[in-house]
């Protein structure tokens, strides 16, 4: 590619036109160093060094501004978009004063429409009030939330604030006056409460419940949404209803939905995954969903969250860690994935009571159509899963296109038929898992002798084995502690999948020998 195609190749995808593609573009202005209370002396200095960038950076606009002129002929002037002096704030991982939020708003502010944050497109107030009584840390928020009223704020994130719903009517300046904009929100660790759930729905479907989605757009902030995360919060299974009424106002705009952490129980899991499923075709984009620790316990409500997993075709990212799903559950799922051919790139099952038959439900996916596309497989905290299940998993990545790059399959109480399973399918060389990264197999059973064999074999791939048992389980050991039904691990001779392999090997090497 040449260099012109490739500044035209870049000038398309930030919408620019051919003559500002090496335009200076916009700052990012952020308040780095350690976490620390900024006070007013240390936001007057914050400020100071932030009019030293912005006025470096408009040195740098009109010096490009002349080497572009004088490169035109004729003495014309090119013509280049407006583009805005700072494209993000980023005021993260400080706790503000009162006073400091004032002198900070004043900058962000002056000039009015020709304002620092009237430009503005990213606001990350996260984490901006801790350690603050609660009556200033609401005028904090009110404070610095308010700057950005003339903004088209695109992304909002208010994560890591102890938000009631005082919180969130302060930051309604950055919510419901960027209807038509908005476009990422999260709000993450907030200890939202249902009351606080309730109100937060109010301002993004605009205090009702829609009859027909297809003429939401631009009508409420939820329906242009393309990112929401809601995580680490206490709404518990009301706030699942608040939040269900928020996912019936979003459009096939979305594609990056987290719900996790949120005490919805059985019942608010339930909520959630009806919710997804009547999306419908509205579903059809989302590439990412982490719906962790919740509930999905029962059938019924398994059963719809896979249906609405098969209603998205184009997911890449799936965290169902700490679901309660089990074996039953898994194989639901991954029934689903298989269905749509979905091109899953992370997958993660986690803490789900998984034992050797969900496994093997899960191994069959994989070597027959997730191994090819999946790079991160996270498959940890199952007790009951034991040697024989991690063994079937592993295998399956093994002697296929398998693209796997890291592999978590720490804390399932495996011993030594796992380990010898993962050394067989990476190979001699690596063929077997030859994209391999990271190896994460801490918390198993594994004895001196195995992790010796593992480090040999994976090095610097295999992250640190701290929490292992070094009297784990051996072989005759581990046999004793599977339950293995009749056809579980056997093929159709009876025999066991590991010691199939060793006989097919054999096998080969007598096919070659000549009498």
């Amino acid at each position: 590619m040449t260099k012109p195609q490739e500044d035209q190749q870049q000038q398309q995808k930030q919408n620019l036109p051919p003559s500002s593609i090496n335009f200076p573009q916009p700052l990012t202005l952020s308040a780095d160093g350690i976490r620390e209370v900024i006070d007013k002396e240390k936001a007057i200095a914050l400020v100071d060094r932030w009019r030293n960038r912005i006025q470096t950076h408009q040195t740098d606009i009109l010096k490009f501004k002349r080497v572009e002129d004088d490169n035109v002929p004729n003495g014309g002037s090119t013509q280049r978009c407006a583009i805005p002096l700072v494209h993000t704030i980023r005021l993260s991982n400080k706790s503000y004063t009162a006073d400091a939020a004032k002198i900070l708003a004043s900058f962000l502010t002056e000039d009015g429409e020709s304002s620092v944050a009237s430009g503005t497109v990213v606001a990350d107030l996260s984490d901006i009030i801790a350690g603050r009584m609660e009556e200033e840390g609401l005028v904090v928020l009110r404070t610095l939330c308010d700057s950005f009223k003339l903004s088209s704020l695109e992304e909002v994130d208010l994560s890591d604030n102890a938000l009631g719903c005082k919180g969130i009517s302060a930051c309604s300046s950055v919510l419901d006056d960027q209807v038509g904009t908005l476009r990422r929100l999260k709000f993450c660790n907030n200890g939202l409460s249902e009351s606080s759930m309730e109100e937060v729905a109010d301002i993004l479907t605009g205090g009702r419940k829609p009859k027909d989605v297809s003429q939401l757009s631009q009508s409420c902030a939820a329906a242009n949404l393309t990112q929401l995360h809601f995580h680490s919060n206490m709404s518990g299974p009301g706030g699942c209803s608040s939040f269900a009424r928020i996912i019936d106002s979003c459009t096939a705009a979305l594609t990056d939905l987290r719900f996790s952490s949120t005490r919805a129980l059985e019942e608010g899991s339930l909520i959630v995954a009806s919710a997804l499923k009547r999306m419908g075709d509205r579903i059809f984009n989302l590439r990412r969903l982490d719906l962790s620790d919740n509930t999905f316990g029962t059938t019924t409500s398994v059963a719809i969250l896979a249906d609405a997993i098969g209603l998205a075709p184009d997911l890449v990212r799936l965290n169902l860690s700490e679901c309660s799903l089990g074996d039953e559950g898994l194989k639901e799922i991954v029934k689903s994935l298989w269905k749509t051919e979905a091109p899953l790139q992370y997958f993660n099952v986690s803490g789900n009571e998984i034992t050797a038959e969900g496994a093997k439900a899960l191994a069959e996916v994989l070597e027959e159509s997730l191994g090819a596309t999946v790079k991160e497989l996270v498959v940890e905290d199952n007790d009951e899963i034991g040697g024989l299940g991690v063994g079937r998993i592993v295998r399956s990545l093994a002697g296929c296109d398998s693209s796997i790059e890291m592999l978590r399959l720490g804390f399932n109480c495996c011993g030594s038929v796992a380990v010898k399973a993962l050394i067989h399918a990476y190979g001699i060389e690596g063929e077997g898992m030859k994209n391999l990264k990271s190896l994460h197999l801490d918390g198993n059973a594994f004895n001196e002798s195995d992790i010796l064999k593992l480090e040999e074999k994976f090095g610097a791939k295999l992250l640190p084995m701290e929490d292992n048992d070094e009297d784990g389980l051996s072989d005759e050991e581990e046999e004793d502690e599977e339950v293995v039904n009749e056809d579980d691990g056997k093929e159709d001779n009876g025999e066991d999948k590991e010691d199939c392999l060793v006989v097919d090997d054999l096998a080969t090497a007598l096919g070659k020998v000549v009498i």
